[in-house]
């Protein structure tokens, strides 16, 4: 949490001295619901296995800094705190070409904290309107799971395998909508796509590499603009 704050400080103090030059800088926060792409596990014994998934809440906030080029145009870089990741619905597997087994995990949760950046590119349609496209640079700094199965009498508690972040960096696309009052509020709705695949290792495993995964996200946020 130290670092967070000692991010967004520096992001604010940095913004600060831009909005000397005619930037605008502000805040922003809000809700999401994300979820995450498993791919495909084969071992070599042939046997796949698969990990469904679906949407679950999170929450996000952080600062931005915005230039306008015009009436029109303008771009927008922000630095968010995110708590994302999904709900674990099943875990399905077996060998090529044979029927599946598929057994439910109760309560299940991935849990994953991102330090995200978004840089926006947005076009005026309508006063206060503005459709926006972009990319987020972003990093998993921690990852946690949760939930158990049950399967002819063998139990698991996913929340005993203890997990540290493997592959960190994320990089992927993203598309929104935003509407600014005159006020300096605004309120978002945008879509993220991750186009890189993270993982995690068990801890005390070294070479051991969890499933891999790509983020999706849908940001709902409110925000003030000085």
């Amino acid at each position: 949490m130290k670092k967070i704050i000692t991010t967004l400080v520096l992001a604010v103090a940095t913004l600060g001295v831009a909005q000397a030059q005619e930037f605008k800088v502000g805040v922003k926060a809000g809700g999401l619901f994300s979820n995450v792409a498993f791919k495909k596990q084969t071992d070599e014994e042939g046997v796949t296995t698969k990990l469904n998934t679906g949407f679950k809440f999170g929450y996000q906030f952080g600062v931005l800094g915005e230039y306008n080029f015009n009436d029109k145009l303008g771009v927008e870089v922000d630095v968010l705190y995110a708590f994302q990741g999904a709900k674990l619905t099943s875990i399905e597997g077996g060998i090529e070409g044979q029927t599946p087994i598929k057994v439910d995990i109760k309560n299940g949760e991935l849990n994953t904290q991102m330090n995200v950046n978004h840089i926006w590119v947005k076009y005026s349609v309508a006063e206060g309107l503005r459709p926006k496209l972009g990319v987020n640079i972003s990093n998993l700094v921690k990852i946690s799971q949760k939930g158990e199965l049950e399967n002819r009498g063998y139990k698991i508690n996913l929340a005993d395998t203890k997990a540290e972040p493997k592959k960190k960096f994320d990089f992927g696309v993203g598309a929104g909508i935003e509407y600014n009052h005159d006020s300096g509020f605004f309120v978002e709705a945008t879509y993220n796509y991750g186009l890189t695949e993270l993982s995690f290792k068990r801890k005390g495993e070294a070479d051991s590499e969890g499933p891999r995964l790509k983020n999706s996200v849908i940001q709902l946020n409110v925000g003030y603009k000085f």
